[in-house]
């Protein structure tokens, strides 16, 4: 089940976000949770070598 968490963003990173969405097609929430995910997912590798 999805859940709705409000995310606070610096200024400068809301307008790079809003950029890549607008570039990609793509919603900004959308962009952020792939942004997570692959971030996630570096983190995981690091932790695991």
């Amino acid at each position: 089940m999805l859940k709705r968490y409000q995310v606070l963003l610096d200024d400068w990173l809301a307008d790079t976000i809003k950029a890549l969405a607008d570039k990609y097609d793509i919603s900004f929430s959308e962009l952020i949770k792939v942004i997570l995910c692959l971030e996630t997912m570096q983190l995981l590798k690091k932790t695991i070598s």
